[in-house]
């Protein structure tokens, strides 16, 4: 117990707590990994896949409106009772998902991906914002690896248990087990409500253009907040100009879909099993070694040389090893270090932060990524790695003043 705790850095006295959050982390990221496998082979083997761009844009303006919403109710005093009832209405909404689907609709499974996203967003404001509500920041530097950790062990298993459960349920009936996750958050969340701060100066929600209106100006006042609000845009953007070179290539190499499955699985869990390790065995020590925003900043200078790989050899071979660097840096660290750059933020007002900056630039950068999605088609791929190179220095460049 004692090697344990210096592993993952916990206080005497924390166990509790901690294990109680690394629960929540671990069901929901369970669930959602196998929530997301139903429905992406729902949605790729009864959709026309040349109109995903559309609804990459979609996502965005959905997300960007749901995300205020959740804004304007994490803004109130009660932030508790909130922490309970979201992931009780999303676990509801999983559940109507599998109703929606014996309709067997192309468009209803488009409406279930969009939902899909939009319930994984909205779980992980809910789980990071009760973690940071009863953690101060000293803790929250340690335990968020641990966290994170849980939440990358949970990506795991759920993947796993997708290849076994699938051959004894129906596709759809896989939904059911992310609803049994959100509970298993609910249950723990009831748990810790008297641990979560109530705030005295919340101010009510007065509509989502209020809501969205504070929330800018909280962001407009922080440097800070300023420039993560420009990188987040830029790093949703980065994300899908990998993604896209990667899934032609991966599709070119492996024209048989069984193949493709059977590649991209192994793909997935060998950067999510690195990305663990990472998370728990390193993550910890590079933040303490060159601090969190160093720790993003390297992120961005992974897409930078990534991008100038592709463009000097867009071989198979670099689009895999670019993509396999980008997913474990992102789910291994740098998903950590975003959240512990909220811990400074007063409790009062950080669940609305967190929300309205995964709702505002976060989607923007969604919906900008679709429309790039559009307009790459008709461009040299080569073209497009250098102009990701060119937005990846300017990130660098925006992300290095915000060094303290």
């Amino acid at each position: 117990m004692l090697a344990l705790r210096r592993t993952v850095a916990l206080a005497p006295g924390e166990g509790r707590l901690a294990s109680q959050l690394a629960l929540v982390m671990l069901a929901t990221s369970a669930g959602a990994a196998v929530g997301a496998a139903a429905t992406e082979g729902l949605l790729f083997a009864n959709f026309d896949l040349a109109l995903l761009p559309i609804l990459y844009v979609a996502l965005g303006l959905v997300t960007f409106v749901l995300t205020l919403v959740a804004s304007g109710l994490l803004a109130g005093a009660d932030r508790a009772r909130i922490y309970v009832a979201l992931p009780v209405v999303l676990a509801a909404v999983v559940v109507v998902e599998r109703v929606a689907a014996l309709t067997r609709s192309g468009w209803i499974y488009a409406a279930m991906w969009l939902l899909m996203n939009v319930v994984t967003t909205l779980q992980g404001i809910g789980a990071w914002g009760l973690a940071g509500a009863v953690l101060d920041v000293r803790q929250s530097k340690r335990l968020f690896p641990l966290l994170n950790a849980a939440k990358i062990a949970g990506a795991v298993a759920g993947s796993l248990a997708v290849a076994i459960v699938v051959r004894l349920v129906a596709v759809e009936d896989l939904l059911l087990a992310w609803s049994l996750g959100l509970v298993v958050n609910a249950v723990v969340s009831y748990a810790l409500r008297k641990r979560v701060p109530r705030a005295v100066d919340a101010a009510a929600s007065e509509g989502l253009i209020a809501d969205m209106r504070r929330g800018f100006a909280i962001v407009r006042g922080s440097a800070l907040l300023r420039i993560l609000a420009v990188a987040l845009v830029f790093f949703s953007v980065l994300y899908f100009s990998l993604a896209l070179p990667f899934s032609r290539a991966a599709r070119e190499a492996y024209p048989d879909a069984a193949a493709l499955a059977s590649f991209l699985g192994l793909f997935n869990g060998a950067t999510t099993v690195i990305a663990l390790l990472v998370s728990l065995f390193a993550a910890n020590r590079l933040y303490a070694r060159i601090g969190v925003v160093n720790s993003i900043i390297a992120f961005a200078g992974v897409y930078l040389v990534g991008f100038l790989a592709i463009a000097a050899s867009a071989t198979f071979a670099v689009l895999v090893a670019a993509r396999f660097v980008q997913t474990v840096w992102l789910s291994g660290v740098a998903d950590t270090a975003y959240q512990a750059l909220f811990s400074p933020v007063p409790p009062e007002r950080r669940d609305q932060i967190r929300a309205f900056m995964e709702g505002v630039p976060g989607q923007a950068g969604i919906a900008l990524a679709g429309v790039a999605l559009l307009v790459g088609d008709s461009l040299d791929p080569r073209a497009v790695a250098i102009a990701a190179a060119a937005a990846s220095a300017v990130l660098v460049w925006l992300l290095l003043r915000a060094r303290p």
